[in-house]
């Protein structure tokens, strides 16, 4: 296991609420215009199944990468190695063990698909004139 370094990196025009923990020891990478409610667990560290392994105090860690315009709603937790894809909301309570698409909301646990949206950002509608 690695030493705690503190490695979340924060996008531009965030919001954070209180009680939040981002759990890294790896990086973490928040992109802009994200949201994240009350009480969220972001984690980048897990232990293994053998018992003998969690013995030896071994620990299992991978980054986690979350888009621009992402809200992630009160009581969730994003587990290590996920992806959240770009103009996605989390919706409260959510266990999300795996990557995220585009353009969609999620929830439940484990966290699933619920129902797409639209990306109705200028940037979404310029790469769409650009098409």
């Amino acid at each position: 296991m690695r030493p705690y370094p503190h490695s979340h990196e924060w996008g531009i025009g965030r919001y954070k609420s209180d009680n939040v923990t981002i759990l890294d020891i790896e990086p973490v990478h928040i992109g802009d215009h994200v949201m994240i409610d009350p009480h969220t667990l972001i984690t980048t560290v897990n232990h293994p199944l053998s018992p003998k392994e969690r013995r030896a105090h071994i620990g299992q860690a991978q980054p986690v990468t979350i888009g621009r315009d992402v809200w992630i709603g009160a009581n969730c937790t994003i587990l290590l190695g996920v992806a959240v894809g770009n103009n996605v909301v989390i919706a409260a309570g959510a266990v999300v063990t795996k990557d995220v698409p585009d353009n969609c909301v999620v929830g439940d646990i484990p966290a699933q698909k619920i129902k797409d949206i639209v990306d109705d950002t200028e940037e979404a509608a310029e790469v769409e004139a650009a098409k």
